[in-house]
């Protein structure tokens, strides 16, 4: 059985949405299900329709040239010698290509082999092919082998890897990249979440709409896809 109260409630117990919005009904909204789900239990309550119900949309954060240095630069202080390398190679090639930080986790050695890069099971299953510049090509050969001195197994076929030789996964960088964040000295209002590395994703779009309008390109043949 669903209630009003029982909604309420959930939709409080998401603190990220609820230090934003105290009345606490940002998810509310989405127990749509509620009515198909009445016609299998009777008790179920129908959300009165003034009920604030809304949905927050994170305000993602654009970083800077330099803040992209800084959070480079910040990567030599973890260890051992190879996580470091591992997380400013990859950081620095979402900087450059957009790749969500699941597609990067999930590249292989043999997709370096060329110069196009196979975002595998991205958003909604599909896979993407991603042209990168001779220059990253190059970066991404050279942590490859001092990634293969430095590592102290060969079990996986993985580019990036952790500091135990296993493949990184995305949902382990969080802790990571928190410490960077702060040794980088990269803050955000005390209203605004801090920032992700999926902001990477927002800033590489950002700046490549705005060289394209400079530039003079036709942005909506660019966008085409």
């Amino acid at each position: 059985m669903i209630t009003t109260e029982w909604a309420i409630a959930w939709a409080r117990a998401t603190p990220a949405f609820y230090e934003r919005d105290p009345v606490g009904t940002p998810y509310v909204g989405r127990l749509d299900f509620r009515p198909a789900h009445a016609g299998f239990d009777p008790h179920t309550e129908i959300l009165a329709s003034d009920i604030p119900s809304h949905y927050c949309r994170v305000t993602p954060h654009l970083y800077t040239p330099e803040e992209v240095t800084s959070l480079l630069e910040a990567t030599s202080s973890l260890r051992p010698e190879l996580r470091g390398l591992t997380y400013a190679t990859l950081l620095a090639l979402l900087s450059v290509t957009g790749l969500r930080t699941g597609e990067a986790c999930r590249l292989n050695d043999a997709d370096i082999e060329s110069g196009i890069l196979q975002a595998k099971d991205s958003n909604f299953g599909k896979s993407r092919d991603i042209p990168i510049h001779e220059t990253t090509l190059t970066i991404l050969r050279a942590y490859a082998k001092v990634r293969d001195r430095l590592r102290t197994t060969t079990t996986t076929s993985a580019l990036f890897i952790t500091g135990r030789g296993t493949r990184l996964y995305a949902s382990n960088l969080g802790r990571a990249f928190s410490r960077l964040r702060k040794l980088a000295g990269i803050s955000t209002s005390p209203e605004a979440r801090p920032t992700r590395l999926h902001d990477f994703l927002h800033s590489f779009a950002t700046d490549t709409l705005l060289d394209w309008y400079r530039s003079g390109e036709d942005v909506q043949a660019n966008c085409r896809y």
